[in-house]
């Protein structure tokens, strides 16, 4: 988790602390403390609802994670409802023989409200995160194939094809500074008029023009007059969202890079 994303869930939890106590002594204001975190609640899911219903109407994004991420979320949630269940239980039980504690009530709220913010966190408020960034990107790749530049495009006129260098960046919603990978970017377009087969070969440098890695994509298919990313392929079965889709991540950034496209 990043510093980012740790500084807003923080500010998430405190405010309506801030709001509680500011109503309650200044406003005189009854409202319990439950109150705001529920009316916070409420406005963020409006609001981000608001967010990922865009990107679905404009660029065609699924509202919600791919099935298997889905289905994680199901199973987190799943989770939770058993723990409410045996607490609840638990509870009742002790309240036959004795009272239960404040303290223990108010430890246990705290730590399910913190799970259910990391949870809305994880499932609902990152992807717009990354639906954002993913949206950036398509601007930049339509602007560098139209406006090819020696550092991040490759051009074969021979075969019609180019390749992009769209992005080399770390995440900054899920990955910290120290020890951080990059997140690397690469789109292959096919300005023919007949599908391209082939290999494609790079060549990473870094910002010291040092050669960091070779990359290799086997049987890559781009149809006419289209284009793709360009992924490597997967040691795991895990599939990413398209928002998340990547090319492969490197230990240093991408400056530049070379290209050899192999086939017809």
């Amino acid at each position: 988790m990043t510093f980012l994303t740790l500084f807003i869930l923080i500010l998430l939890i405190i405010l309506p602390l801030i709001a509680y106590v500011f109503f309650s002594v200044y406003k005189e204001k009854k409202l319990r403390l439950l109150s705001y975190y529920l009316m916070e609640a409420i406005t963020i899911l409006l609001l981000t609802t608001i967010g990922h219903m865009y990107y679905y109407y404009v660029y065609n994004l699924n509202v919600l994670p791919n099935t298997k991420n889905l289905n994680t979320m199901i199973f987190i949630l799943l989770g939770v409802t058993i723990i409410l269940y045996i607490f609840n239980s638990i509870s009742s039980r002790l309240k036959k023989t004795k009272k239960v504690s404040i303290q223990a009530v108010a430890v246990f709220f705290l730590i399910i409200l913190l799970f259910l913010i990391i949870l809305l966190f994880l499932t609902w408020i990152i992807p717009l995160g990354h639906k954002y960034l993913y949206v950036n990107r398509l601007d930049t790749k339509e602007e560098l194939f139209a406006n090819p530049n020696e550092k991040s495009v490759v051009t074969d006129e021979d075969k019609n094809m180019m390749v992009a260098l769209i992005d080399s960046s770390y995440d900054p919603l899920t990955r910290p500074r120290t020890g951080r990978t990059y997140d690397n970017y690469f789109h292959i377009r096919n300005n023919g008029s007949t599908p391209y087969n082939g290999n494609i070969y790079l060549t990473l440098f870094n910002e010291d023009n040092e050669t960091t890695d070779v990359k290799l994509f086997k049987d890559v298919t781009v149809g006419s007059n289209s284009e793709q990313l360009l992924i490597e392929t997967r040691k795991n079965s895990f599939q990413a969202s398209e928002w998340n889709e990547q090319s492969f991540t490197t230990k240093q950034k991408v400056e530049t890079f070379e290209a050899l496209i192999s086939g017809k």
